[in-house]
């Protein structure tokens, strides 16, 4: 099938309606907001439409981690074709609309490529539904990363097969392989070419293995050329960010699947709500790391998983689909999912080069999503009639255990206790008894339905869409309006930072769901969600991992300092405001508003200390950096500085530095500097930030540990720093001269074909 003939497919209209049926909320009146998207995605989207729609491109992110890159920060996925949605369309429902198309993509890629495969149309449409309406996918929508990549896995092997088996052109399969990677998507990448490599050389192609070699070859190296633009410029962020600290055992084995979860794949919500506030609500977090599931679902559901399993074990011979293989990366991928709780994992972790860069072993069943898809299309196509016994066999072992959990009180606290010994309440035990009913009333309809092929793609659907319709939280879009707090904040901000304190988790929450938490998050402008409306913020959680190293490194000693040394960090980080719940007296420091709160009120402090720049002629020697933290823990004077390079000052004192202009990607400072000596900048040390004194360009230095600092000499000077991300140009470059020489390639290969 070709691509340019899909819309006229009425398989992939009855996807797309399913699709606009899970996602009509947040295509409505609702929104998507769950962790991630509003802690770190959403307020990323803000400060790229606000600079775009201004006329400027945002080189430099003032807003976050005290400042740090935006355009080539790999979280923020800036060069990503479904930005320009953004451009033309209201901010909230852009957000929205990007997330709820890839998961239809999912389903019209995944169709695409069963057709591509020569797969019947019922098929094809099981093939989609499951790839995009499992719950492992549809969880994906508040990681955002994986569901950009995830469309692009059956893309890539469909483009590959039709090429390899059509004699048509590689080249779009790097081109499709590409994608994931501008959306930050690099664990998927690697799944991706595992998969992809697995299929070349396993499936029946009458090409050679070295031409099965050369086309895998092509379509990596053309990956990589592709992808310069983003990945060039991120090696530079990531080699100063605490992704290339190496990770403990128990960092990279959270979030591990523990066995006890695994009946989750075919019962839903097999440990209750999710949603919710109340420990009780979800009787799984003692399984989980940090007490919540990083995957929300992981249902596939029992007639998905009875068509791989037929599909797998069919020996027809008339599919083009390397089932034995794809069985094998499907159960490899599921095994390591299990992570810590897998025997022998922490030898993988010890031995295996570059396992490092990966974390959280749940993310290993993206590696199971694409063959369990294929293999259950593979098993639609010609049903067997053990398949149905099975189905009836589990309908009805699920149908008791229904019964049996919702009527008897000592056999559902017998279960219980044999998955997380923990009693259930009445609430759960009723969730738990539906669960099982929906699993059985599934199996049921299926072992009725399953001789004939549009009926199993029906029941197929209709499984994964009960399931699927909660697997998502949606909030009213009012919850991203702006607070009281914000404005009253920023104008007390203005150019410089603020900084919300760690705290307790105090929730004046008028219900149970976990929007509340959310909404008072917003609210008290808690880790990143200030940016969200225009307020800098620093010292705060690094939830990409992507935060300045040694931003990070100072950010996790503050909550352990006296408010003494931590007040002089505020004011060499340009914190004019803060809030705590501690009652403080300082000099030049006074409570400028108060949030009340359940147990102690939140105190918001202005402080007259910070400064977006300081003079100074004093300076400390650091040999290393340890020295230069332990230096600027232990010093409150901030008429010195602490450098790591020797630095010609004389010694008159301290003088003020006024900002005279800032936007995004330059600041403009004047300075009457009574000798020679530096101007420190509250800003990190950041090699893409240039610096001309008087128009002449001069070089930066460390200073302080995290921040950054230039010479002057004895007068008056005018200071103008610009940003430009380093090696941006080359990554440009490189990705141009890579699609000119694809765009070659296929072109002598049009030719070839043609003269064939």
């Amino acid at each position: 099938m070709r691509l340019r003939e899909l819309h006229r497919d009425r398989g992939v209209w009855g996807l797309l309606l399913i699709g606009l049926a899970m996602f009509y909320r947040p295509l409505a009146t609702q929104t998507f907001y769950f962790r991630d998207l509003y802690l770190l995605f959403y307020p990323k989207r803000v400060l790229m439409t606000d600079a775009l729609r201004a006329g400027r491109i945002p080189l430099w992110d003032p807003f976050t981690n005290g400042g740090q890159p935006f355009l080539t920060l790999p979280s923020n996925f800036a060069f990503h074709p479904s930005n320009v949605l953004y451009l033309v369309l209201p901010r909230l429902f852009a957000f929205n609309l990007v997330l709820v198309l890839h998961v239809m993509f999912c389903a019209v890629a995944a169709y695409w490529a069963a057709r591509v495969m020569r797969l019947s149309a019922p098929a094809a449409i099981v093939a989609g539904v499951v790839f995009a309406f499992c719950g492992f996918t549809l969880s994906t929508a508040n990681l955002t990363p994986l569901l950009l990549g995830l469309p692009w896995i059956p893309m890539t092997i469909g483009l590959t097969h039709r090429a390899l088996c059509d004699g048509r052109s590689i080249v779009p399969s790097a081109f499709a392989a590409a994608m994931p990677l501008f959306g930050a998507a690099v664990e998927l990448t690697a799944m991706l070419f595992a998969t992809l490599a697995v299929w070349i050389f396993f499936s029946r192609y009458a090409v050679t293995p070295r031409q099965r070699a050369i086309a895998l070859a092509i379509i990596a190296a053309g990956t990589i050329g592709l992808s310069l633009i983003v990945t060039l410029p991120a090696t530079s962020i990531i080699a100063e960010s605490t992704r290339n600290e190496r990770r403990s055992f128990a960092s990279f084995s959270a979030w591990s699947v523990a066995p006890q979860r695994l009946p989750e794949l075919i019962v839903p919500r097999f440990f209750g709500n999710a949603d919710s506030l109340r420990d009780e609500a979800y009787w799984g977090r003692a399984l989980e790391s940090g007490g919540y599931p990083y995957i929300l679902s992981l249902y596939l559901g029992i007639p998905a998983l009875l068509l791989a399993i037929a599909g797998a074990t069919s020996r027809s011979e008339s599919v083009e689909v390397p089932r034995r293989a794809l069985t094998v990366i499907a159960s490899i991928a599921l095994l390591l999912s299990l992570g810590r709780h897998l025997p022998g994992f922490a030898f993988l972790y010890d031995h295996v080069p570059l396992i490092g860069m990966f974390r959280y072993p749940v993310k290993a069943q993206i590696a199971m999503l694409f063959p369990i898809a294929m293999l259950a299309a593979c098993g639609a196509e010609s049903l067997r009639r053990n398949v149905r016994i099975a189905a009836a066999v589990l309908a009805l072992i699920a149908g008791a255990l229904a019964i049996a959990i919702g009527t008897s009180a000592a056999f559902t606290a017998s279960f219980a206790r044999a998955f997380t010994f923990k009693p259930l309440d009445a609430s759960l035990q009723t969730m738990l008894a539906l669960a099982f009913a929906h699993a059985a009333i599934a199996a049921l309809a299926f072992a009725i339905a399953s001789a004939r092929p549009h009926a199993v793609a029906a029941i197929v659907a209709l499984d994964l869409f009960a399931a699927g319709f909660n697997v998502n939280f949606y909030a009213p879009r009012e919850i991203f309006d702006e607070p009281a707090s914000a404005a009253f904040v920023r104008e007390a901000t203005g150019p410089m930072r603020f900084h919300a304190e760690p705290r307790p988790s105090m929730l004046r929450a008028s219900g149970d769901a976990i929007r509340y938490l959310a909404e008072w998050q917003l609210a008290t402008l808690a880790d990143y969600t200030a940016s969200t409306f225009g307020v800098p913020v620093v010292f705060h959680t690094d939830y990409d991992g992507l935060a300045p190293l040694r931003m990070s490194h100072l950010n996790d000693q503050i909550a352990r300092m006296p408010w003494n040394a931590r007040r002089a960090i505020f004011d060499r980080a340009g914190v004019r405001t803060f809030m705590t719940q501690d009652e403080l007296r300082m000099p030049n420091l006074a409570e400028i508003a108060r949030l009340e709160a359940p147990q102690r009120p939140l105190r918001i402090y202005g402080n007259a200390n910070a400064a977006a720049a300081r003079f100074v002629s004093r300076i400390d020697l650091a040999p290393t950096p340890d020295d230069a933290l332990l230096g600027i823990m232990h010093s409150t004077d901030l008429t010195r500085a602490i450098v790591e390079a020797p630095v010609v000052v004389d010694n008159c004192g301290a003088a003020p530095v006024r900002l005279l202009a800032r936007s995004l990607n330059s600041a403009r400072y004047e300075v009457e500097a009574p000798c020679r000596g530096l101007v420190v900048f509250a800003e990190n040390h950041d090699p893409g930030w240039r610096a001309r004194v008087d128009g002449r360009e001069t070089p930066h230095v460390r200073a302080d540990y995290a921040f950054t600092a230039v010479a002057v000499a004895r007068g008056r000077h005018v200071i103008e720093r610009t940003y430009f991300p380093p090696r941006l140009w080359a990554g440009a470059v490189g990705t141009l001269l890579t699609m000119v020489i694809l765009f070659s390639i296929a072109r002598a290969a049009a030719r070839a074909t043609a003269k064939r």
